[in-house]
Protein backbone atom coordinates (compact mmCIF):
# COMPACT_ATOMS: atom_id res chain seq x y z
CA UNK A 1 0.00 0.00 0.00
CA UNK A 2 1.30 3.17 -0.58
CA UNK A 3 2.46 5.07 2.47
CA UNK A 4 0.75 8.35 3.05
CA UNK A 5 1.23 11.65 2.36
CA UNK A 6 2.67 13.84 4.40
CA UNK A 7 1.19 16.86 4.74
CA UNK A 8 3.98 19.73 3.82
CA UNK A 9 5.78 21.38 6.45
CA UNK A 10 4.27 25.21 7.19
CA UNK A 11 6.57 27.97 6.05
CA UNK A 12 8.57 29.90 8.98
CA UNK A 13 6.42 33.33 9.93
CA UNK A 14 8.39 35.96 8.15
CA UNK A 15 9.95 38.46 10.78
CA UNK A 16 9.52 42.25 10.45
CA UNK A 17 12.47 44.38 10.45
CA UNK A 18 12.70 46.33 13.82
CA UNK A 19 12.01 49.81 13.12
CA UNK A 20 14.79 52.34 12.23
CA UNK A 21 15.51 54.60 15.34
CA UNK A 22 14.84 58.22 15.02
CA UNK A 23 18.15 60.22 14.66
CA UNK A 24 19.34 62.28 16.85
CA UNK A 25 20.00 66.30 16.06
CA UNK A 26 23.02 66.99 15.69
CA UNK A 27 25.34 69.61 16.89
CA UNK A 28 24.30 72.94 15.19
CA UNK A 29 20.42 71.68 14.46
CA UNK A 30 21.59 69.80 11.53
CA UNK A 31 19.46 65.77 11.14
CA UNK A 32 20.66 62.95 10.06
CA UNK A 33 18.63 61.12 6.59
CA UNK A 34 17.11 58.01 7.84
CA UNK A 35 17.66 56.82 4.58
CA UNK A 36 21.49 57.55 4.14
CA UNK A 37 22.92 59.17 6.79
CA UNK A 38 23.89 62.04 5.28
CA UNK A 39 23.83 65.22 7.42
CA UNK A 40 20.45 67.43 6.30
CA UNK A 41 20.26 71.17 7.79
CA UNK A 42 17.21 71.55 10.26
CA UNK A 43 14.83 73.94 7.83
CA UNK A 44 15.53 71.73 4.56
CA UNK A 45 12.41 69.41 4.04
CA UNK A 46 14.12 66.35 1.67
CA UNK A 47 17.44 64.62 1.96
CA UNK A 48 20.09 66.64 -0.55
CA UNK A 49 21.49 63.24 -1.36
CA UNK A 50 18.97 60.61 -1.61
CA UNK A 51 15.87 62.87 -1.86
CA UNK A 52 14.46 61.33 1.58
CA UNK A 53 11.36 63.64 2.68
CA UNK A 54 12.02 64.26 6.32
CA UNK A 55 10.58 64.45 9.54
CA UNK A 56 9.34 68.76 10.01
CA UNK A 57 11.64 70.59 12.20
CA UNK A 58 10.60 72.58 15.09
CA UNK A 59 10.25 75.80 14.49
CA UNK A 60 12.74 78.01 16.54
CA UNK A 61 11.09 80.17 19.11
CA UNK A 62 11.07 84.01 18.38
CA UNK A 63 13.46 85.51 19.20
CA UNK A 64 11.84 88.49 22.09
CA UNK A 65 11.36 91.77 20.36
CA UNK A 66 13.87 94.65 21.57
CA UNK A 67 12.37 97.34 23.56
CA UNK A 68 11.73 100.32 21.66
CA UNK A 69 13.85 103.26 22.42
CA UNK A 70 11.81 105.54 24.45
CA UNK A 71 11.33 108.82 22.64
CA UNK A 72 12.31 111.86 24.40
CA UNK A 73 9.75 114.29 25.78
CA UNK A 74 9.87 117.48 24.39
CA UNK A 75 9.47 120.18 26.73
CA UNK A 76 9.51 123.42 24.31
CA UNK A 77 10.94 124.06 20.87
CA UNK A 78 12.42 126.93 18.89
CA UNK A 79 10.25 128.09 16.28
CA UNK A 80 12.35 129.14 13.01
CA UNK A 81 10.04 132.52 11.82
CA UNK A 82 9.95 133.53 8.26
CA UNK A 83 10.17 136.54 6.53
CA UNK A 84 6.47 137.12 6.29
CA UNK A 85 6.25 136.32 10.22
CA UNK A 86 4.51 132.95 9.80
CA UNK A 87 5.92 129.93 11.65
CA UNK A 88 8.60 127.83 9.56
CA UNK A 89 10.29 124.94 10.90
CA UNK A 90 10.62 123.74 14.36
CA UNK A 91 13.56 122.30 16.63
CA UNK A 92 12.10 120.35 20.10
CA UNK A 93 13.71 121.18 23.45
CA UNK A 94 14.00 118.36 25.56
CA UNK A 95 14.64 117.28 29.28
CA UNK A 96 18.67 116.90 28.44
CA UNK A 97 20.86 119.21 26.76
CA UNK A 98 19.52 120.34 23.04
CA UNK A 99 22.48 121.04 20.68
CA UNK A 100 21.75 123.29 17.40
CA UNK A 101 23.70 124.36 14.78
CA UNK A 102 24.11 123.87 10.92
CA UNK A 103 25.24 120.29 11.88
CA UNK A 104 22.59 119.16 14.12
CA UNK A 105 19.33 119.57 11.92
CA UNK A 106 18.98 119.61 8.63
CA UNK A 107 16.61 122.27 8.56
CA UNK A 108 19.16 124.17 9.94
CA UNK A 109 22.31 123.21 7.24
CA UNK A 110 21.72 126.15 4.50
CA UNK A 111 22.33 128.67 7.24
CA UNK A 112 26.09 129.14 6.38
CA UNK A 113 26.43 131.58 9.47
CA UNK A 114 25.53 129.09 11.66
CA UNK A 115 28.45 127.58 13.43
CA UNK A 116 28.08 123.38 13.17
CA UNK A 117 27.45 123.37 16.76
CA UNK A 118 25.98 127.38 17.21
CA UNK A 119 24.66 127.14 20.81
CA UNK A 120 22.83 124.80 23.21
CA UNK A 121 19.09 124.61 25.38
CA UNK A 122 18.66 123.26 28.53
CA UNK A 123 16.12 123.69 31.51
CA UNK A 124 17.36 125.25 34.81
CA UNK A 125 14.70 125.19 37.66
CA UNK A 126 12.25 125.64 35.47
CA UNK A 127 13.16 127.98 33.29
CA UNK A 128 14.90 127.48 29.61
CA UNK A 129 18.47 128.68 29.27
CA UNK A 130 20.57 129.07 25.99
CA UNK A 131 24.21 128.79 25.71
CA UNK A 132 26.73 130.03 23.16
CA UNK A 133 28.96 127.35 21.87
CA UNK A 134 31.76 129.48 20.94
CA UNK A 135 30.03 130.34 17.86
CA UNK A 136 31.83 132.84 15.34
CA UNK A 137 28.86 134.86 15.00
CA UNK A 138 27.50 134.78 18.54
CA UNK A 139 23.58 135.04 19.18
CA UNK A 140 21.50 137.83 19.64
CA UNK A 141 18.50 138.42 21.76
CA UNK A 142 15.54 141.51 21.08
CA UNK A 143 15.30 144.01 23.83
CA UNK A 144 11.73 144.88 25.14
CA UNK A 145 10.91 148.53 23.56
CA UNK A 146 11.83 150.93 25.72
CA UNK A 147 13.08 148.89 28.53
CA UNK A 148 16.89 149.82 29.40
CA UNK A 149 19.26 146.72 29.71
CA UNK A 150 22.74 147.71 30.79
CA UNK A 151 25.29 146.54 28.68
CA UNK A 152 29.54 146.78 28.61
CA UNK A 153 32.33 147.44 26.40
CA UNK A 154 32.67 144.72 24.04
CA UNK A 155 29.13 144.24 23.76
CA UNK A 156 27.63 144.01 20.29
CA UNK A 157 24.59 145.37 18.88
CA UNK A 158 22.37 143.88 15.41
CA UNK A 159 20.66 147.51 14.26
CA UNK A 160 19.13 146.76 11.04
CA UNK A 161 21.39 145.46 9.21
CA UNK A 162 24.26 147.13 10.78
CA UNK A 163 26.56 144.88 12.91
CA UNK A 164 28.21 147.34 15.72
CA UNK A 165 30.26 147.21 18.93
CA UNK A 166 30.88 149.34 21.92
CA UNK A 167 34.46 149.70 22.10
CA UNK A 168 36.69 151.60 25.26
CA UNK A 169 38.53 154.06 24.64
CA UNK A 170 42.27 152.84 24.87
CA UNK A 171 44.61 155.90 27.68
CA UNK A 172 47.18 158.17 25.38
CA UNK A 173 50.64 156.64 26.22
CA UNK A 174 53.29 158.27 25.20
CA UNK A 175 56.19 156.45 23.44
CA UNK A 176 59.58 155.61 24.67
CA UNK A 177 60.88 158.98 23.84
CA UNK A 178 57.84 160.80 25.87
CA UNK A 179 56.31 162.06 22.80
CA UNK A 180 52.44 162.07 22.44
CA UNK A 181 50.86 161.56 19.70
CA UNK A 182 48.73 164.28 18.74
CA UNK A 183 44.59 163.66 18.13
CA UNK A 184 41.34 165.51 18.25
CA UNK A 185 40.88 166.22 21.44
CA UNK A 186 38.69 163.90 22.81
CA UNK A 187 36.49 166.03 25.67
CA UNK A 188 33.93 164.11 27.02
CA UNK A 189 34.28 161.12 24.88
CA UNK A 190 33.71 157.88 26.46
CA UNK A 191 33.65 154.99 24.10
CA UNK A 192 33.15 154.73 20.42
CA UNK A 193 30.56 152.37 18.17
CA UNK A 194 32.49 150.42 15.55
CA UNK A 195 30.30 149.26 12.78
CA UNK A 196 31.85 145.57 11.85
CA UNK A 197 32.04 144.73 8.41
CA UNK A 198 33.94 141.17 9.03
CA UNK A 199 36.74 139.44 11.28
CA UNK A 200 39.26 142.70 12.65
CA UNK A 201 37.57 145.06 9.56
CA UNK A 202 35.69 148.23 10.90
CA UNK A 203 34.03 150.59 8.82
CA UNK A 204 32.98 153.95 10.34
CA UNK A 205 33.40 154.28 14.09
CA UNK A 206 31.72 156.81 16.06
CA UNK A 207 33.08 159.03 19.22
CA UNK A 208 30.15 158.52 22.17
CA UNK A 209 29.76 161.54 23.71
CA UNK A 210 27.39 163.34 26.14
CA UNK A 211 25.04 161.21 28.39
CA UNK A 212 23.48 159.35 25.43
CA UNK A 213 24.35 158.22 21.87
CA UNK A 214 21.39 157.92 19.65
CA UNK A 215 21.12 155.78 15.81
CA UNK A 216 18.55 155.58 13.65
CA UNK A 217 18.15 155.99 9.93
CA UNK A 218 17.05 159.70 9.76
CA UNK A 219 17.40 161.25 13.60
CA UNK A 220 20.33 160.77 16.25
CA UNK A 221 23.90 161.10 16.81
CA UNK A 222 24.65 158.43 14.09
CA UNK A 223 22.67 157.91 11.34
CA UNK A 224 22.58 154.92 9.12
CA UNK A 225 20.46 156.56 5.80
CA UNK A 226 20.76 154.07 3.13
CA UNK A 227 19.48 151.22 6.06
CA UNK A 228 15.99 150.27 5.47
CA UNK A 229 15.49 147.81 7.95
CA UNK A 230 16.89 150.94 10.66
CA UNK A 231 14.17 152.88 11.83
CA UNK A 232 14.33 156.74 12.21
CA UNK A 233 15.61 156.81 15.60
CA UNK A 234 15.92 153.65 16.67
CA UNK A 235 18.27 152.89 19.28
CA UNK A 236 19.91 154.74 22.36
CA UNK A 237 23.16 153.91 24.69
CA UNK A 238 23.31 155.88 27.47
CA UNK A 239 25.95 156.20 30.25
CA UNK A 240 24.76 157.27 33.59
CA UNK A 241 27.04 156.56 36.90
CA UNK A 242 29.96 154.79 35.01
CA UNK A 243 27.68 152.49 33.70
CA UNK A 244 25.79 151.68 30.45
CA UNK A 245 22.54 151.12 28.91
CA UNK A 246 21.22 150.60 25.77
CA UNK A 247 17.21 150.81 24.73
CA UNK A 248 15.47 150.60 21.80
CA UNK A 249 13.06 153.20 20.39
CA UNK A 250 10.49 151.07 19.87
CA UNK A 251 12.04 150.30 16.24
CA UNK A 252 9.97 148.46 13.78
CA UNK A 253 12.23 145.61 13.33
CA UNK A 254 13.43 145.33 17.02
CA UNK A 255 17.55 145.95 18.58
CA UNK A 256 19.10 142.92 19.43
CA UNK A 257 21.83 142.51 22.29
CA UNK A 258 24.67 140.20 21.40
CA UNK A 259 23.98 137.10 24.36
CA UNK A 260 27.60 136.81 26.78
CA UNK A 261 27.87 133.02 27.24
CA UNK A 262 24.19 132.12 28.42
CA UNK A 263 20.85 133.56 29.07
CA UNK A 264 18.15 132.48 30.90
CA UNK A 265 15.12 133.30 28.50
CA UNK A 266 11.34 133.86 28.91
CA UNK A 267 8.90 131.98 26.84
CA UNK A 268 7.95 133.61 23.43
CA UNK A 269 11.59 135.15 23.41
CA UNK A 270 12.76 136.08 20.18
CA UNK A 271 16.34 135.49 19.40
CA UNK A 272 18.46 136.74 15.85
CA UNK A 273 20.91 133.48 15.29
CA UNK A 274 22.84 133.77 11.41
CA UNK A 275 20.10 134.83 8.93
CA UNK A 276 16.68 134.29 10.78
CA UNK A 277 14.87 135.24 13.56
CA UNK A 278 13.57 132.24 16.31
CA UNK A 279 10.78 132.07 18.95
CA UNK A 280 11.47 130.15 22.08
CA UNK A 281 8.33 128.27 23.14
CA UNK A 282 8.01 126.39 26.70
Amino acid sequence: APAPRQAPAAPAPVQAPPPAAAPAPAAGGDRSCPACGNMVPPNNMFCGRCGHKMDAAPAPAPAAPAPAPAAPIARGRLVLLQPDGSEGASVPLGDGTTQVGRATHPVLAGDLFLSPVHMSFFFRAGQLVVHDENSMNGLYFRLAPNVPVEMDYGDGLRVGQEFLALVPLAPVVPDAAGTVMAGTERGDAWGRLDQVLGPGIVGNSYACRGERVVCGRERGHVLFPYDGYVSGAHVEIRRQDGRMYVTDLQSSNGTYLRVRGEKTLAPNEILLVGQYLYRVDY
